[in-house]
């Protein structure tokens, strides 16, 4: 099933994206790269399973077309993403992260995050929440339907040790810069 990460080339976004095409899983990104980098992405240069459009979602056209055939849409945006074209598409689920609804939708699940506290590869050195952590979340949230409405990442997590710990998270970091390339890529 096929997924749309809006804001996908961003720290978080990217690390989701990550972890959904090692699992096979096609994703298009829709990034305008404001704030995200497409340097984010260079591990997937080459991929058939990553279409990456720099572009403003805001811009109703290409959500729409955008959304059409994905079974979930993930949102790291700080404004929520028109849902009709979502609906209109039959997306099955969507996350948002950080951005909120005027009502509830059933299919949408709202996870209030606080991305000043995460950290990891590619981001902050420092923080409570290592990206990973927000990753299985976002995972968690699109997979069980019980999760629609506001929750936390403490609530999706609640029953589940961390990933990694803060020295892991440090190490992890450290192991990461050491061997980052510095080379720029061009995706499709």
């Amino acid at each position: 099933m096929p997924a749309l990460v809006l804001g996908g080339a961003g720290f978080i976004g990217s690390h989701l994206c990550d972890e959904l095409l090692v699992t096979g899983m096609e994703v298009m990104v829709v990034d305008d790269l404001s704030t995200g980098k497409l340097d984010n992405l260079r591990r997937w240069k080459g991929s058939p399973l990553l279409d990456f459009v720099r572009a403003d979602a805001r811009d109703l056209g290409l959500l729409a077309r955008a959304c059409d055939h994905k079974g979930w849409v993930f949102s790291f945006l700080p404004f929520a993403p028109d849902l009709i074209s979502c609906a209109r598409a039959s997306v099955k689920r969507i996350v948002l992260n950080g951005s909120r609804l005027p009502a509830p939708q059933p299919f949408v699940c709202e996870v209030s995050l606080d991305s000043s506290v995460v950290y990891g590869p590619r981001g902050p050195r420092e923080g409570t929440l290592f990206v990973s952590d927000v990753v299985r979340a976002n995972m968690m949230a699109v997979m069980n339907r019980d999760f629609a409405g506001e929750v936390s990442v403490e609530q999706l997590l609640k029953h589940s040790t961390p990933l990694v710990t803060p020295e892991q998270g440090r190490a992890v970091i450290d192991a990461y810069e050491r061997a980052n390339p510095t080379s720029l890529i061009v995706l499709r």
